[in-house]
This record gives structure tokens, C-alpha cells and sequence, in this order.
């Protein structure tokens, strides 16, 4: 509350209301100088600068309902550079035109959060920020107190930095960047209200693994290419961040596999190629042969029909006329040993 006000000249004035004037007065009466006022009706005290019987030049308001203005005046309205604290705990400190805030400012919410930008007309209007009181920020445009769809740059609590499009309420939408603080990997391309969506790269800092292709809801899922730091790689289809439908999975061994996925594993028909030329061409479960498939062995020109199971070749009895061939076909596969991978070996890396 102001405090008893000591001016020379001073002239004290009381209204039949209970309103009362002490200050300096003009040689008509009007209040003009510095000087004190109390409205009774309204339970505003002003003390300050007075010319012409109104508020003019530096002074301090106070307001029944707990606010208070402290700055320059003219003509009784707020006009220049002041500080207003309202009841509910916010404040503004900046500059006024006319009654209004206008031109650069700092709104600081009663919540905690603050703005800082340009304001028009009393509400925020063109560039501004908003720092939240968790700690992330938002850079962007503002139009009747509203942030705008467009550019802009967010900073989350977590440490999230996204710079790029925004649609009219907020979220990520459009092209954009968007840089994960815990993790460090960073996503650029498509978003669609606040998700991955579209077309778009990410790098993985840990390990250094990228993929670049189709998202759907934050998700991986359509075509896409992932390289792996060790080498390998796999371009085809994606469900929900899983290697699924059909594709190519590429070895830096010069191994490669083309054909049906489910749950990043070969699941289905496919063609697995070994770097020496040898092949296997059939059914895949869990990430191995299992059922009917055929092995073509390059270096010998030979191949092998039949079922598989876990990788493993399933072998039938056959006739005594046929043992003694079926023992040379062994003894043959096992020199062709060095020159053939591991039935195994192929698919044991699909599992990593």
C-alpha cells in the first residue's frame, strides 16, 4: 500500500464520496504534479505524477483486487514502460500504448511459465518464447495470445530438441528434425500431429545404425533400408519397427538372404545366397530352413532336395543298394566342408 506522501506545496482534498487528493495542485485546481489519490468507489490508490487532473508521467497504481501497476502514464491510461502484477500471481513487464500492451514483452504466468516476444493489441502477437517451468522452451509464432502453425523450435524437459513445422495446436507436423536428449539419435523428415510419419532418416548415436524409409505413427512400417554399424544391412518391409513381409538382409560377409520376414526373422519362402556361391532356396521358420528346400552346392555343382528342420537336414532311410552311395555322398560332404559355410551359419546371425 502507498505510504504518506511528502510534497511541498502539498493541498489536500476530500470528496464527499470519501475520495481523497494530497499533492500539488495547478493555479486552476487540478491536480498537476506530484501528488496522491484515493477513489473511494473503486478502492484505487495512485501515487505519482499528475497533469490536468489525470495520471501522467511515472507513478504506481494500486487496485482493490490486489493488482498493481507501476510505470509511465498519460492522460490516466497506461502508456510506456511499466510492470503490472495481477491477482492471480502473473505479471508483465514491458511497454503499454493506449491502456494496451504493445511491442516487446515478458509475460510471466502465474504457473511458472514466462514469455518473452512481441505483443499487439495486449496479447501476444508475432515472434516469441515460451520458457515452461519443467524446463522446456518453444520459439516460434504467435498470433491473439495463440502459438501458430509453422516453423518453429521446441526443447523439452527430457532433453528433446525438435526444430521444424508445427500444425495450429502444437505438435510436430510436417517436415522437421527432431533430436532425442537421453539417446542422442536424431530423426529428420515427416511428422504427422506430433508422430514420425511419412518419409524420413534417423540416426542411431549408440551403435551408429541408420535407417531411411516410410514411417507410420512413430513406427517404422513400409519400406524402408536399415544399415547396421557392423556392416550388415536390410531393405525391404516393415510393421511396427519389425523387419516383416518381404525383403533383402545383406551380410558384410557377402551372405545375403531375399524372401519373407516375420519378427525380424526369416519366416516363410526365401533364397539365402552364401558369399562361395552356395545356396538354399525353400522354407524358412524362426529364422532357419524348416520344411521342404533345396541346397546347391556351387564349387561341387551338386544339390540336395528335401525337408529341414531347425537348420538341420532331415535324412530318411533308404535301401541297402543305396547305402554305400549315400556313404560317399557323406564322406564328400564332409571335404566339401571348407568350401561350404555351416548349414547353421547363415541364419545363426538373423537372430543377432
Amino acid at each position: 500500500m502507498p505510504s504518506t506522501l511528502q510534497v511541498e506545496n502539498s493541498t489536500t482534498i476530500r470528496y464527499d464520496d470519501g475520495s481523497v487528493f494530497q499533492g500539488q495542485c495547478s493555479h486552476e485546481g487540478m491536480f498537476h504534479g506530484l501528488g496522491k489519490y484515493k477513489n473511494a468507489s473503486s478502492g484505487d490508490e495512485y501515487t505519482g505524477d499528475f497533469r490536468n487532473g489525470s495520471f501522467h508521467g511515472a507513478g504506481h497504481l494500486w487496485s482493490k483486487d490486489g493488482s498493481t501497476y507501476e510505470g509511465e502514464f498519460a492522460q490516466g491510461i497506461k502508456d510506456g514502460p511499466g510492470l503490472q502484477n495481477y491477482r492471480d500471481g502473473s505479471s508483465f513487464v514491458g511497454t503499454w500504448n493506449l491502456g494496451l500492451v504493445e511491442g516487446y514483452g515478458e509475460y510471466r504466468c502465474a504457473s511458472g511459465d514466462v514469455y518473452k516476444g512481441e505483443f499487439s493489441r495486449g496479447k501476444k502477437n508475432g515472434a516469441g518464447k515460451l520458457f515452461y517451468r519443467d524446463g522446456g522452451t518453444f520459439e516460434g509464432q504467435w498470433a491473439e495470445d495463440h502459438r501458430q502453425a509453422g516453423s518453429g523450435i521446441m526443447t523439452l524437459s527430457n532433453g528433446d530438441v525438435y526444430e521444424g513445422e508445427f500444425n495450429r495446436i502444437g505438435l510436430y507436423h510436417g517436415e522437421g528434425k527432431l533430436t532425442h536428449g537421453e539417446s542422442g539419435d536424431v530423426y529428420e523428415g515427416q511428422f504427422m500431429e506430433g508422430k514420425k510419419h511419412g518419409l524420413g532418416s534417423i540416426l542411431y548415436r549408440e551403435g551408429g545404425d541408420e535407417y531411411e524409409g516410410e514411417w507410420r505413427k512413430g513406427t517404422k512400417t513400409g519400406q524402408g533400408k536399415y544399415c547396421f554399424a557392423d556392416g550388415n544391412s536390410y531393405e525391404g518391409e516393415w510393421l511396427n519397427d519389425r523387419m516383416e513381409g518381404r525383403g533383402r538382409y545383406m551380410y558384410s560377409s557377402g551372405d545375403t538372404y531375399d524372401g519373407d520376414f516375420l519378427l525380424d526373422q526369416p519366416h516363410g519362402q526365401g533364397k539365402a545366397t552364401y558369399a562361395n556361391g552356395d545356396c538354399y532356396e525353400g522354407s524358412f521358420k524362426g529364422g532357419l530352413p524348416c520344411g521342404k528346400g533345396t541346397m546347391t552346392y556351387h564349387v561341387r555343382g551338386e544339390k540336395w532336395t528335401g525337408e529341414w528342420k531347425k537348420g538341420m537336414r532331415v535324412m530318411v532311410e533308404t535301401a541297402p543298394a543305396e547305402e554305400e552311395e549315400k556313404e560317399d555322398e557323406a564322406a564328400a560332404n564332409e571335404e566339401g566342408k571348407s568350401q561350404s559355410p555351416p548349414e547353421e551359419s547363415l541364419l545363426e546371425s538373423f537372430d543377432e
